[in-house]
């Protein structure tokens, strides 16, 4: 759009956020009751930018000043607080598609009954056909065309570039003026000898241009989805919590009126607004959205909140938490991840780069072998004119002319870059058909194009290498003689299934499942689902005749037998019982470990990429020691393998083995220490990429790692933000994707430049063929 922009004003162009203006002020909009006449607040810092007619005013003011202040000091004219319109309106993108289509079709249609009377046997009515073609070749030049026309002429006149629109107008536009020339010639009764018009050409050109654009257009429009579905997961309200009198009240406000240090109150089901720390209550936070592993996690006081994040459940004795923040939403978590994509997704194909040095080199080719066709024609013609006398001298210069003028129009249409605008988009279309055969989605021609060179293939672990849903790895039972119902292990097994049945937590779902497929259905429930009491951060606990029922986390129930240790590497699920009393002494009678279950063609799908020779890496949010044993049972070295990272951490590791490194251990502490973003934005402001990366993930939390790699691939169970960021999806499993990836992007890459080729042999070959007159194109040549 910059560049658009950029081209058709002849300005520099560059984006600026609508809310922030530089580091020191930020922007509001408030709608008075009244208007200001000439009066305004005494707030200092707070400046009115303008003014519209609807009393809809701008402000201008200081970061460190809180939002509600300003909208306070505007209450004497009745002000209302109005969002600010999205930092990214993806309408646009859509909007242009239509437009396309429309135009498209509409030149389609023009040009259907154009090529009938050009190409089908009807009755001789030249005048009538040629008034006709006339008239629709003029709208699809003024209608459909002028965009074109206007593009090259003023990349021309402000950029001093020659693009592919130059040379698309020069070409039509020759035929166009040339055919109009023909046929007014011929009504005036004086027709030049031989010169056939090109109404069809020129209607033609036009119609297959608009298509490669309608194709490439509605690839764009699919990948900026990604930002659009990003953006749904902030909220555009807080419940703010304001303390006047000693009394603590509660009220919704706008989420741009939210500022640091404010206090704000989130129940079970909402959406985390902005970033900040727990300062009261306890919950589990569902993380996947951001981090991308499946289990909640407890927060409690001090515990960091990010935005985009889901309150699933609180303590019982509290029913919310209570968060201070700590970065304004203009510049939380999911701002910044918007940002980064929106950034990503604008940088420029390398396939359209070499479109443009293409048509760059190729209308000045075009044009001076066309001047050359010209002189050569005009002075053979003029040389055979001298030899004879009279009358005929001057008919045979004139002649001679006509013919010249034939051969330079013929060159110049035949010099559309039709081929060369029409290779890519085709390539891509017929790619996602044969892809989708195959399982496997191709978004967009980068894709296609860098696959072949990738040297890095990074995958995500939970819902890609990993089926993303804990299993039982093992159990343990212990019974207890003195307990009735735990002196066998149906008992305790028909006990832990009704503990677990109305829990929502994974690890409760995974134990509950397990012991659903154990114990028949028949069997009644030993005590009422709403019996269990859920205590966040520990487990569930019930109370059956005489004794209390304990299950959750080691800590917590493990009771007087010690747990076995673990490595870290398992999640482990420990049941107690203890008699009733003052000081309840529990004992361990069952103990799970559980585990992500690796994909059963996962091993598979690494070790053919091995045998490829391209380096595998594992880049997740998961603990280090979970990811560690996932590698290893991959075949993947423990220095390929980082756990613990964030979405930011993800892209930083995806431009530091894009710029050269290749293991943990080659990451100096200046990067590694850094924070994420400013170890990003270093490494991308200091070093060119010299590797392709691909990405394989499947979660929210990978979408700045999908956008920053060279290649992005998303599971097709995945997210819609992941499907979105992602140019490749796959629905097929992961072994037979990745091969057809990298075979059909093989197939693809020689296609695009076969087809070059042949733009090439076509626009610039066969018009110097047709210069040198070895074909009689529209009659010349006699």
């Amino acid at each position: 759009m910059v560049r658009h922009l950029a081209a058709s004003t002849g300005f520099q162009c560059q984006i600026e956020d609508n809310q922030i203006v530089g580091k020191e002020m930020r922007r509001m909009r408030i709608q008075l009751g009244r208007p200001l006449d000439g009066e305004y607040p005494k707030l200092q810092g707070v400046k009115v930018l303008e003014e519209k007619l609807s009393h809809l005013i701008q402000v201008e003011y200081d970061t460190h000043m809180n939002p509600r202040d300003v909208l306070t000091s505007f209450l004497s004219w009745d002000g209302v607080y109005v969002p600010l319109a999205p930092e990214f309106d993806v309408g646009w993108a859509r909007r242009e598609v239509f437009r396309l289509l429309y135009l498209t079709g509409f030149s389609a249609i023009l040009t259907l009954p154009i090529l009938v009377l050009a190409w089908t046997p009807l009755p001789p009515r030249p005048t009538t056909y040629g008034a006709v073609s006339l008239a629709m070749t003029s709208i699809i030049q003024i209608v459909v065309a002028r965009p074109i026309y206007v593009s090259g002429i003023r990349a021309l006149l402000f950029q001093h570039t020659i693009d592919m629109d130059l040379l698309v107008s020069i070409s039509i536009g020759t035929a166009y003026v040339f055919s109009t020339v023909a046929y007014a010639c011929m009504v005036a009764g004086r027709p030049i000898k031989g010169g056939e018009s090109y109404f069809e050409t020129a209607a033609l050109l036009v119609t297959l241009v608009m298509l490669g654009r309608l194709i490439a257009a509605y690839t764009r429009r699919r990948s900026t989805d990604a930002v659009a579905k990003l953006g749904s997961i902030q909220s555009h309200e807080a419940t703010l919590v304001e303390t006047s009198n000693g009394l603590v009240k509660t009220r919704v406000v706008p989420i741009g009126l939210v500022h640091i240090g404010d206090i704000i109150r989130i129940v079970p089901g909402e959406l985390i607004p902005t970033d900040g720390r727990v300062v009261d209550g306890e919950g589990y936070v569902d993380e996947s959205s951001i981090t991308g592993e499946s289990a909640p996690v407890i927060k409690a006081t001090g515990a960091v909140l990010v935005a985009g994040m889901a309150i699933i459940s609180s303590s019982p004795v509290q029913s919310h938490v209570d968060m201070r923040v700590t970065v304004i939403p203009t510049s939380n978590t999911i701002a910044r991840m918007t940002e980064l994509m929106r950034t990503a997704q604008s940088a420029r194909l390398r396939i359209q780069d070499t479109t443009d040095r293409v048509a760059g080199w190729l209308a000045p080719t075009a044009l001076t072998i066309a001047l050359v066709a010209f002189l050569g024609w005009v002075g053979v013609g003029v040389r055979d004119a001298y030899k004879l006398g009279g009358s005929d001298r001057t008919d045979g210069i004139q002649k001679a002319v006509v013919n010249a003028i034939g051969y330079t129009v013929a060159i110049m249409v035949v010099s559309c870059p039709c081929a060369l605008a029409l290779c890519v988009p085709m390539v891509a279309v017929i790619a996602v058909a044969v892809g989708t055969r195959r399982g496997v989605l191709f978004k967009s021609v980068e894709a296609l194009e860098t696959a072949c060179n990738v040297k890095v293939v990074v995958f995500d672990k939970t819902g890609t290498l990993t089926l993303g849903k804990l299993g039982i790895k093992s159990s343990t039972y212990h019974c207890q003689n003195d307990v009735p119902w735990a002196n066998y292990d149906q008992g305790i097994q028909h006990a832990i299934r009704d503990l677990t049945a109305s829990s929502t937590h994974p690890v409760a779902l995974a134990v509950h499942e397990h012991l659903s497929g154990l114990a028949p259905s028949t069997v009644p429930a030993m005590f009422k689902a709403s019996d269990v009491k859920s205590v966040p951060g520990k487990g569930l606990e019930v109370t059956l005749d005489e004794y209390t029922i304990r299950g959750g986390n080691a800590a917590w129930a493990a009771g007087d037998n010690a747990v076995p240790s673990t490595s870290g590497d398992h999640t482990v699920f420990v049941v107690s019982v203890a008699s009733n009393s003052s000081h309840p002494k529990f004992t361990r009678i069952a103990y799970y470990t559980l585990s992500d279950s690796l994909r059963p063609d996962s091993l598979k799908a690494v070790r053919k990429l091995i045998n490829r020779g391209l380096e595998v890496h594992i880049l997740s949010g998961d603990a280090p020691g979970v990811v560690a044993q996932t590698a290893g049972a991959l075949g993947i070295p423990a220095s390929q393998a980082r756990g613990g990272c964030s979405p930011e951490e993800k892209a930083q590791w995806i431009r530091f083995l894009q710029t050269g490194g290749m293991s943990d251990g080659e990451c100096g502490t200046e990067v590694c220490t850094s924070t994420p973003i400013s170890a990003l934005d270093r490494t991308q402001n200091s070093t060119a990429s010299v590797r392709k990366v691909m990405f394989i993930g499947d979660g929210t939390n990978d979408a700045l790692a999908l956008v920053q790699s060279d290649v992005s691939i998303s599971m097709g169970s995945g997210t819609d933000i992941a499907s979105s960021a992602a140019n490749v999806v796959l629905l097929s499993s992961l072994s037979t994707g990745m091969s057809t990836v990298f075979t059909l992007a093989r197939a693809a890459r020689t296609r695009i430049w076969i087809n070059f080729g042949w733009a090439f042999v076509y626009n610039l070959g066969v018009g110097a063929v047709v210069g040198m007159g070895m074909f009689k194109i529209g009659g010349y040549g006699n």
